[in-house]
């Protein structure tokens, strides 16, 4: 008999194929490489606008990988609004690239050969991405539904009311003094930060915090010690600075401060996320905090702390910050209003040792010159006035029934398929899966169930990708019932 036309022909891969470069860095991650690859195509014009991708099983059988892997890049694309997924039509281009005969617009090939090695290292990185919307269980975000809006509108006329004309100027690029004093008054009252408002930096994210710190402090060869699984936008923001990154071990005490001697040479920097480690949600010993300060007086090396949510504590006393502790100036304490307030006001703040405030301010305004000064307004009102601090303990409150029902719906449903790790303090909290020869599967099925699960293996950065499998479980932002019905899907994807 003969054989059919389909199993007799040799399989010729597609145009779009023979595009795809999935081999290279083999520390990177497989997603991340076809991410790139196809990101290019789009970008540089071979996938034209409305071109359809082949389907997920069928590019990962093409191209001999796993097909979470495929799944993970189209899912980037789509966060970039360079594809759109229609559910049972497939995935299409949306982005149309400029053509060579467009006026006023340089041809893509041309732009890109004009990149600087810092410029190439950032766009390499892949940056950071923000899902918008809410599903379970992206992580870090705050529930902006349970925002006091209204509260908030308020305050934002009155302060526009009160001082127009100077709040339309441009502002003190160090930020506006009165939300430096707030701000000032709020971390030494709540967080055991030891400083005054001088030392306050107002800037428009954490991220820029990071940026201006590698700006700064590092130059090109610096060796920066970063915890190992750790957050990926300060290791970006490092790495595009020209920094070594010396990865250190986390375990239930937080960085392993010992692994410091470890490095070739001695870190310039340390980054760190002292009272909740992200992402596997530790705390910082106190041993481990008096260490770590004298080694980087010893060393003459600054540490950066990431206080990115350590104000949702849940469960005992409340941790003071490692900036507290510092008598000889090492520490720079980074803060957001992101998490405990809500993502699109862009205020952050940087608190200084009194050498580094200057240098910082005027490396600032080269950087963006100052944050909005109405919303700065609003925000010192919001404090000075107590509604910041009721509304910490009124998201406190939420947050941790929220966490009760996670962790009572993941004790009761994913009981022999997921371990929680300890979470009593922040807005997400990590999962390790007991059959790790299974998470493939189950995330593939669970991403095409519309959750939303970051992984652990990918916030590692010199261990192999897989040898951590389990996500980040975010809680903070889901309703009850939002959390019963995503630990339900997840369940299903397991069965």
């Amino acid at each position: 008999m003969t054989a059919p036309a389909s199993r007799k022909a040799k399989r010729r891969p597609g145009a779009l194929i023979s595009l795809l470069k999935v081999k290279g860095d083999e520390r990177t991650p497989i997603f991340l490489r076809l991410y790139r690859q196809l990101r290019a195509a789009i970008v540089q014009g071979h996938l034209k606008e409305g071109a359809r991708l082949p389907g997920t099983r069928s590019l990962a059988h093409e191209l001999g990988v796993a097909r979470v892997s495929v799944e993970s890049a189209y899912g980037r694309l789509e966060q970039e609004g360079l594809v759109r997924r229609r559910s049972g039509s497939g995935t299409f281009v949306s982005f149309g690239a400029p053509s060579a005969s467009s006026p006023g617009r340089l041809k893509p090939q041309l732009a890109a050969l004009r990149l600087s090695r810092r410029g190439a290292a950032i766009f390499a990185g892949g940056g950071c991405l923000d899902h918008p919307g809410v599903r379970p269980f992206g992580a870090g975000r705050p529930d902006l539904r349970a925002f006091p809006t209204a509260l908030w509108n308020k305050t934002l006329s009155a302060a526009a009311k009160g001082d127009a004309v100077d709040l339309l100027d441009y502002g003190s690029r160090a930020g506006l003094a009165r939300l430096r004093e707030a701000v000032a008054a709020y971390l030494v009252t709540y967080r055991g930060v030891q400083c005054v408002a001088d030392q306050v930096l107002i800037l428009t994210s954490s991220q820029q915090a990071l940026d201006l710190a590698a700006r700064v402090l590092l130059d090109p060869g610096d060796v920066v010690a970063v915890e190992d699984p750790g957050y990926r936008g300060a290791a970006t923001a490092f790495a595009a600075a020209g920094a070594n990154l010396h990865s250190i071990d986390v375990d239930a005490d937080g960085m392993v401060v010992g692994g410091l001697a470890a490095s070739p040479s001695a870190p310039r920097l340390v980054y760190v996320t002292p009272s909740h480690q992200f992402p596997l949600g530790s705390t910082l010993s106190r041993q481990r905090r008096t260490a770590l300060l004298a080694w980087a007086d010893a060393a003459d090396a600054y540490v950066i702390e990431d206080d990115y949510d350590g104000d949702f504590r849940y469960h005992g006393d409340a941790v003071p910050a490692l900036q507290g502790m510092d008598r000889q100036g090492r520490v720079l304490y980074v803060g957001t209003f992101s998490k405990t307030m809500f993502p699109s006001i862009r205020l952050a703040y940087l608190v200084l040792p009194p050498p580094l405030v200057e240098p910082f301010t005027v490396a600032r305004s080269v950087v963006d010159g100052h944050t909005s000064q109405l919303f700065q307004a609003a925000m010192a009102s919001f404090m000075i006035d107590g509604h910041f601090a009721a509304h910490m303990r009124n998201m406190r409150s939420l947050y941790s029934a929220r966490l009760a029902v996670l962790q009572e719906e993941v004790s009761a449903r994913l009981r022999g398929y997921v371990t929680l790790l300890d979470a009593s303090c922040g807005l997400q909290a990590a999962a390790l899966v007991d059959e790790p020869q299974r998470f493939e599967t189950v995330h593939a099925g669970a991403t095409a169930a519309g959750l939303h699960l970051p992984r652990l293996d990918e916030l590692y950065l010199r261990r192999p990708l897989g040898l951590q499998n389990g996500w980040i479980l975010g809680f903070a932002a889901l309703a009850p019932t939002e959390i019963r019905a995503g630990v339900h899907a997840l369940r299903s994807a397991f069965q």
